[in-house]
């Protein structure tokens, strides 16, 4: 069955709906010839790859909440993007062991203590 949200067929008398013009954010605006009703619809993948591009721009950068939405207040932002923190990477699994490996430390009060070892290649 398809998604009647993301037909072009009225949802209302059930009519092929016809272009009826751009909205002011640039999506396409429809109208039903039968009805007079007019609509737009979203698409849920081009929404939520713009809101996850948002997301990782702000958590890899510098700008703040504001700055990468240009209208939105930081609150929107977090709410449009909430969805993101619970995505979970794949990585691939290591088949060759490292040939080197990096060992960092922070002194501290005359004693050494190490962070997490990280196997590289180069």
């Amino acid at each position: 069955m398809p998604n009647p949200s993301n037909t072009t067929r009225c949802l209302l008398c059930d009519t092929r709906l016809v272009k009826n013009g751009k909205h002011p954010s640039g999506t396409q605006r429809w109208r039903c010839p039968t009805c007079g009703t007019s609509t737009v619809r979203k698409r849920a993948d081009l929404t939520h790859q713009h809101q996850l591009d948002q997301f990782l721009t702000w958590l890899l950068g510098k700008a703040t909440q504001p700055e990468i939405t240009h209208t939105y207040t930081g609150r929107t932002f977090r709410r449009h993007t909430e969805w993101c923190w619970q995505i979970s990477p794949s990585l691939p699994r290591v088949t060759t062991p490292a040939r080197h490996v990096l060992i960092d430390g922070t002194w501290c009060q005359r004693r050494l203590n190490f962070h997490p070892v990280l196997p590289f290649e180069t």
